[in-house]
C-alpha cells in the first residue's frame, strides 16, 4: 500500500543517511554500488543483476528496488535534507493523479460540459475570476463572507447545505464504495471533479452529471 512505501522510503532515508544501527547498515553493505564511489550515480545501493523473483520480493532488496525507482532529483534531495523535508517531498510523488476524464467522451450536455471544465481549471469561482482581474466581479469571498475555494463550496459553505446534503446523498448512492474509502477533503474533491481509472463510461457520465448539476445550482 501507499502508506507501506512511504514507510520503507523513510526507512531507506535512515539507512541512505547513515541513521541505523551498525548491524542494519552491515546488511545493506554486500548491496553497495561501486560505481557511487566514482561517480555520481545516485544509486548508493543495487542488487545483483542474476536475481530469482522470490529474492528480489525479500524485504531488504524490495526496499532497495522501490528507493531505486523515485525521481532522480528526489533520490539527490534525499541527501542533502531532513528526513521530515524528505518525507513531505516524497509525499508528492505519492500524491493520487488526476484522471483526466474528457467531458467529450462522456454523456453530458454543452452546459454541463462547460460548468464541469471550469470548475477543473478553476474558473467557475467568483473568488478566481476576481483573482484574474475580471471588472464584473467585486468580491474574492463567498456569499457566506467566507474565502471561496471549490473545498469551502463543497464541503462547508452553509448556504449550500442543502443542495450539499442532496449531492452527497446520490454519490453515496451510486459510488458509496469509492467516496467511502477517501478520508480527505482533497481526495474527495478529486474524486468528484475528476471519477477514477476504475468507473466506466455511463458511470463517469453519472458522477459528472450529479457535479455539474451541483455547481450550476450553486452558481
Amino acid at each position: 500500500s501507499q502508506r507501506r512505501e512511504q514507510h520503507i522510503l523513510n526507512f531507506m532515508y535512515k539507512v541512505i543517511r547513515n541513521q541505523v544501527p551498525s548491524y542494519v547498515s552491515s546488511i545493506f553493505e554486500e548491496f553497495k554500488n561501486p560505481a557511487t564511489r566514482r561517480t555520481s550515480n545516485t544509486e548508493v545501493y543495487q542488487i545483483p543483476i542474476r536475481s530469482t523473483a522470490q529474492f528480489i520480493k525479500s524485504p531488504i532488496p524490495n526496499a532497495i528496488s522501490l528507493w531505486n525507482k523515485l525521481p532522480k532529483p528526489l533520490l539527490e534531495y534525499a541527501l542533502k535534507f531532513s528526513l521530515p523535508a524528505f518525507k513531505k517531498e516524497s509525499n508528492k510523488h505519492y500524491l493520487p493523479k488526476r484522471i483526466i476524464s474528457s467531458t467529450s467522451l462522456i454523456n453530458l450536455t454543452r452546459s454541463q460540459e462547460i460548468t464541469l471544465n471550469r470548475a477543473r481549471v478553476d474558473l467557475f469561482l467568483k473568488a478566481r475570476l476576481f483573482a484574474h482581474q475580471f471588472t464584473f466581479i467585486d468580491s474574492a469571498h463567498c456569499s457566506c463572507g467566507k474565502p471561496e475555494t471549490l473545498k469551502h463550496l463543497f464541503f462547508k459553505c452553509p448556504l449550500c447545505q442543502i443542495n450539499r446534503h442532496a449531492l452527497m446523498e446520490e454519490v453515496n448512492n451510486n459510488f458509496y464504495n469509492k467516496i467511502s474509502q477517501l478520508t480527505n477533503m482533497d481526495d474527495k474533491l478529486n474524486f468528484l471533479l475528476y471519477g477514477d481509472e476504475t468507473l466506466s463510461l455511463a458511470e463517469l457520465s453519472k458522477l459528472f452529471i450529479i457535479v455539474s448539476n451541483f455547481l450550476h445550482d450553486n452558481k
